[in-house]
């Protein structure tokens, strides 16, 4: 999946991702991304995109919180 921009190259601000799967869950679920921080998680459907908001439809694929490196050296 490549990068989404607007059409000034930047990042969409809101961003719906459809259908989406989360450890824990047991059923495909929406979730709302805003200015890059989660602000909604609800039953596959329930979310209403907002005016201007992009939505992807990830059709059950995994969605998981960033990554760190989280190693060290004694």
């Amino acid at each position: 999946m490549t990068a989404r921009t607007t059409p000034t190259g930047l990042a969409p601000t809101s961003l719906l991702l459809r259908e989406a799967r989360l450890v824990g869950a047991s059923e495909p679920v929406d979730v709302r991304l805003h200015a890059g921080r989660t602000t909604a998680i609800a039953p596959s459907g329930v979310l209403v995109p907002d005016r201007g908001e992009d939505v992807v439809a990830l059709q059950g694929r995994w969605v998981l919180p960033g990554l760190w490196d989280a190693h060290v050296h004694l």
